[in-house]
This record gives C-alpha cells, sequence and structure tokens, in this order.
C-alpha cells in the first residue's frame, strides 16, 4: 500500500488498545484493498488487464491516487473507524486529540511543576527571615499543588471545548466531512504534528511573558517595588534578541499547525534557532547581570552560572526530540 494508506492505518491502530491492533489493521488493510479492487473491477472489467496489472506488481497493488483517497474517504476519520472496532465509550475528549491531550500533561504538568517548586521556594527563602525547613517545603509543596490541579483543570476544559469544535458536535454545528487532506503525520510523541505544533506555540507565549512578569506574582514586590524578576537596564538589544528567536521558533510551531507536518527545511530551522537561543542565552548569563539585582544581593540569584548546564541540557533534549522527527518522517517516506 501507500504512504497515505499507511498513514490511515497507522492512524487508527494508535488509537485501539495494543491487544486489537494487529488484528484490526490486518482487517482494515483488507477492507481498503477489497474496496480498491472493486473500485478497478468498476472502472476495467476486463480480467485480463487486471491479471496485467497484477503481474507487474504481485501482491502489492499501486492504486490510483484519487480511487485510494476515496476509498479512505468512503471509511471515515481513523477516529471514528477505531472508535468502531474498540466498541468503546463516549469520552470526556475523543480520541481525535486524547494523546495529544496526554501528551501536553506530560510537557505542562512537570514543567509548571518544577517552575513553581523553585520559585515559590525562593520567594519564601525571599521573604521569611528566618527560613524553617517545615514553612519553606509546606508553602512550596502547597503552591505546586494548586498550580497544577489549576493547569490540569484548564487544559482539560480547553481540551474538551475544541474537541467538540472540530468534531462538530458543538451546539448549532453540523459534523464536519473528513477527507484525506485531514489525515495527521504522526510524530515521536504519538501526538499529531499539529498537536505538537499548538503545544510548542502555548510553551513559547509563556517564555515570551517571562521578562515581564513582576515579582509581586509571587508576593516579593517588596524587595523592588514589584518590577520584574529580569533586570530592566538589562538593554533593549537583549530583549529584541530573545522575543526575535522564539518568534522565530513560533513562526516554525505555526508552520507545523497549519500543514501539520514537518520538512527536512523547517527541522533544520528548528535545530538552528535552538542552538542560537542556548547561545544567545549563555552569553547573556556570562556579561550580563541577568536577574534583578535587588533580588540577587537578597539571594542566591546573584549565581547565575550553574544556569548554562541547564539551557544546554534542555537544549540537547530539543535536538534529540527534532532528530527524532527526522528519522520518524524519513522512516514513513515524508
Amino acid at each position: 500500500m501507500s504512504t497515505l494508506t499507511d498513514r490511515y492505518v497507522g492512524s487508527v491502530a494508535r488509537r485501539l488498545p495494543e491487544s486489537q491492533r494487529d488484528e484490526v489493521v490486518a482487517e482494515v488493510r483488507a477492507m481498503i484493498a477489497d474496496m480498491l479492487e472493486a473500485r478497478a473491477e468498476a472502472v476495467d472489467p476486463d480480467p485480463e488487464a487486471a491479471d496485467l496489472d497484477h503481474s507487474r506488481s504481485p501482491g502489492l497493488p499501486h492504486p490510483d491516487p484519487t480511487a485510494e483517497a476515496a476509498v479512505l474517504e468512503e471509511l471515515g476519520s481513523p477516529e471514528s473507524l477505531a472508535r468502531e472496532f474498540a466498541r468503546t465509550p463516549q469520552h470526556l475528549i475523543g480520541p481525535r486529540f486524547y494523546r495529544t491531550y496526554l501528551w501536553a500533561l506530560t510537557w505542562l504538568l512537570p514543567t509548571v511543576g518544577v517552575i513553581t517548586l523553585v520559585a515559590s521556594g525562593l520567594a519564601h527563602s525571599l521573604t521569611v527571615h528566618p527560613v524553617e525547613l517545615g514553612g519553606l517545603l509546606g508553602t512550596a509543596i502547597g503552591r505546586t499543588v494548586s498550580a497544577l490541579l489549576t493547569v490540569f483543570a484548564v487544559l482539560t476544559l480547553v481540551f474538551a471545548l475544541v474537541d467538540r469544535a472540530e468534531s462538530g458536535t458543538a451546539p448549532g454545528r453540523s459534523p464536519r466531512r473528513w477527507t484525506v487532506d485531514q489525515l495527521e503525520e504522526i510524530a515521536p510523541s504519538g501526538s499529531s504534528v499539529r498537536g505538537d505544533g499548538i503545544v510548542s506555540l502555548i510553551l513559547l507565549v509563556l517564555l515570551a511573558a517571562l521578562p515581564l512578569v513582576p515579582t509581586t506574582f509571587l508576593y516579593v514586590g517588596h524587595l523592588n517595588d514589584g518590577e520584574p524578576f529580569v533586570n530592566p537596564d538589562l538593554g533593549v538589544g537583549w530583549f529584541v534578541g530573545y522575543w526575535a528567536l522564539l518568534a522565530g521558533l513560533a513562526a516554525i510551531a505555526a508552520v507545523h499547525v497549519a500543514t501539520n507536518r514537518t520538512t527536512a527545511a523547517t527541522r533544520i530551522a528548528t535545530i538552528g534557532v535552538d542552538i542560537l537561543m542556548a547561545a544567545f542565552l549563555t552569553v547573556a548569563l556570562l556579561t550580563q547581570e541577568v536577574m534583578h539585582p535587588d533580588l540577587g544581593n537578597a539571594s542566591l540569584l546573584d549565581t547565575e552560572v550553574w544556569l548554562i548546564p541547564l539551557i544546554w541540557v534542555l537544549t540537547a533534549w530539543n535536538i534529540v526530540s527534532t532528530l527524532r522527527t527526522h528519522r520518524a518522517a524519513a522512516t514513513a517516506g515524508g
């Protein structure tokens, strides 16, 4: 079968329990082959021509792309077909977005958890003297649990609303007809490329807002009159450079959202901008006082070099993820 059929079957399979996948994949492939054969016979019922075609490619038919697309669209969306085979009940978030939802949770919950835990610990140490371990842990853990519950609730609500809007079950909307143009490219994370792009855009917006977050957000505004955590005297060029690099990553993510697939060009661009961002932040931390000086004088924030290894570890992680995407796309013929 062609890559289009492989993508369709793979999209069906990943929405099924592992115990059912092999059996359902074989059945779906047989259904597609039978439907293609029936269409071919309807167009050219000459058995000798059919035998000649099979002799050119025994066991591996090469269907007309138009006929193949029509057959897949006749079968319907992969999520609806998988639902028929799995015979599972409807859920708050349907199979179209469920894996993307899980992937977003695995990204956002640990990220928000670590940031909240560290930020709450710093805020407590800056505002309470002397610092007691019990109070520090209680405050940090309490705020972290609250932040995680908020993120979980908001993310679940957003995905539930998007799922209903996309599936046509929102009030006043009729169901959308599925076409092969909606067939997603599967990312190594198990979600769609569009889903990964949406999550990336959300994270990039949060990163872009970091230099503007006031210290009053963590109740330490009295230390620097409520100014941002970042040194306001850092220089406009550093802020513009930071936002420009984030804008580059956002543009790449927007392309993935719009097209629902990656290309060699976007993967190379992603790696290049990741490395530039890591180098940019490294130079800034080595040559500038990035954190607000009032905060640095009152805490361990005046020693910022420890952030550099963390930056490069995260960059290496992103590069490995991008290379995995490249290898997966190359394997699938993309």
